[in-house]
Parts: C-alpha cells; sequence; structure tokens
C-alpha cells in the first residue's frame, strides 16, 4: 500500500446520511477510525449498524457527507484489496460437500478467472490465514460437522486470505457460548497485534466487547457516543442508544480462558 495511505485514518466517515425513501437510516454521522485498532459498532436492531457498514464498504451511497477509506473514496479501495467481510449469519449450506480448506480456498480462487488453479502463493497464504486462527489442524474436516466457533473461525480465515487491511464483521460471535465468544475475541486481538489489520465489528452486546476493543461507537441512528470504553461511558448515551434502565455490566474475557490460548 502506498506509504501515504498508511498515514490516513482507515476509516473517515463525515457528515455522512443515509436514507432510503425519504426514511433517514443514519444521520449526520462523523467517525473516525484508527489504523490497526478494533472498533465495535453496538446499538439496538435497526439502529443502522449493518448500513453502516455496508456504507463504509461503498456498498450503500450516502444522501450526503463523504466517506473515506486510508484517504480514498471506497469505490477506489475495492481493487486494492482493502477489505475483507464476514456478513451477519452463516447462510452455509451445511450438506455441500466442502471441508474447512475449501472455504477459505473459495477467496483466492475470487481472484482468477475460471480456468485458474491455485499456485504455491494461494496455497501459502491459505495455510497461513488457517494457522492464524488456529485451525490448520481442523481444516480437512467436513464444514457442516464443526462447531459454530469453528465455522467462524473458518469464515475469517476467507476473509483473512483475501490479505485485507480492514476486516469488517458483522455480528461475528451471534451463537457462540461464552467460552467459544471468549476464545473468539482473543483471536481478533492477536489479528489485530500480530498483523496489524484494522477490525471493525457490528456487536449488539456493549458489555462482551468493551473489554477487547480500542474504541466503541454508540449507534442509533446517530452516533452518541466513540470512544474508548474503559474510560467509560456516559449514561446519557447509553440511554440515547439503548433506551432507560439498561444496566452495563463490564466484562473483561481475558479473566477466564485467554491464558489457555495467547
Amino acid at each position: 500500500m502506498d506509504k501515504k495511505l498508511t498515514n490516513q485514518p482507515a476509516v473517515a466517515l463525515k457528515n455522512v446520511t443515509v436514507q432510503f425513501n425519504r426514511l433517514v437510516i443514519l444521520d449526520r454521522i462523523n467517525l473516525q477510525i484508527k489504523s490497526k485498532s478494533i472498533t465495535s459498532i453496538v446499538g439496538p436492531n435497526g439502529g443502522g449498524k449493518t448500513t453502516l457498514l455496508n456504507t463504509i464498504l461503498g456498498i450503500t451511497k450516502p444522501f450526503q457527507g463523504q466517506v473515506q477509506v486510508f484517504g480514498l473514496p471506497p469505490s477506489q479501495t475495492e481493487t486494492k484489496g482493502i477489505f475483507g467481510y464476514l456478513p451477519q449469519g452463516n447462510h452455509s449450506d451445511l450438506n455441500f460437500p466442502v471441508n474447512g480448506y475449501d472455504v477459505v480456498a473459495m477467496s483466492r480462487y475470487s481472484q482468477k478467472s475460471f480456468a485458474q488453479k491455485l499456485n504455491e502463493t494461494d496455497k501459502n497464504i491459505i495455510e497461513k490465514s488457517l494457522n492464524t486462527i488456529e485451525m490448520l489442524d481442523y481444516c480437512h474436516m467436513p464444514f457442516g460437522l464443526l462447531s459454530g466457533g469453528q465455522k467462524q473461525r473458518i469464515l475469517i480465515a476467507r476473509a483473512l486470505a483475501m490479505e485485507p487491511r480492514i476486516l469488517i464483521l458483522d455480528e461475528p460471535s451471534t451463537g457462540l457460548d461464552a467460552v467459544a465468544q471468549d476464545n473468539f475475541y482473543c483471536m481478533l486481538e492477536r489479528i489485530r497485534d500480530n498483523q496489524g489489520i484494522t477490525i471493525i465489528m457490528v456487536s449488539h452486546d456493549i458489555g462482551a466487547v468493551s473489554g477487547i476493543v480500542d474504541q466503541i461507537a454508540c449507534l442509533n441512528r446517530k452516533i452518541h457516543f466513540h470512544g474508548d470504553p474503559q474510560k467509560g461511558i456516559p449514561e446519557s448515551a447509553l440511554e440515547a442508544v439503548f433506551g432507560k434502565n439498561i444496566q452495563f455490566v463490564y466484562h473483561d474475557h481475558r479473566c477466564q480462558t485467554c491464558d489457555h490460548f495467547s
């Protein structure tokens, strides 16, 4: 990547408004996301979280305002291998005869013409991605027989095999039990620290993500708070996003299982 781009914020949204049929989904969003950080977008269902991700990706065009990814509009970064994206939900056909390795390999095939085969570079990238998410020993198991947490890791590896600078995850821990969720978040920290990848993830669970993220953005049509959650989130922001009588329980996942996976 051009050195000039690395000095820019990974993502910057300036006065961005998104609306559909005159219904405002995102209202004057101003948000900067630092490079090589983990940022979580939290908020209620229908608050605009997925729309915000789609706007960053360039899938959704804002009604007004400006979106920049490393200083450029998303349309100018899509061909540069900037994004790895894991959408919400697992829509895979569990009976489809592929193993974990095949799923990760799909991301390399997507960059080739129909007749091209994987080369040694592709295979090395696939193996590195599987090793990063600690699934190399399980990658030849049928994908449909893997646990929920293992499936999510394989899908993360597929995104990593695109060699992105920004990894975007929409509700990645949905359906995982507490231990699998903690281990998953530990893995994201290692990806950030060891590979310098910027991670942006949507979550509905503000307590669970607050222990790992560098910054959190509380979104309900508008950004009501953006900053380090460990320094405290104003009660007024929580009320504006989640409603009254919310109880915020801070959860540091590192107190449970991560010592066994570091």
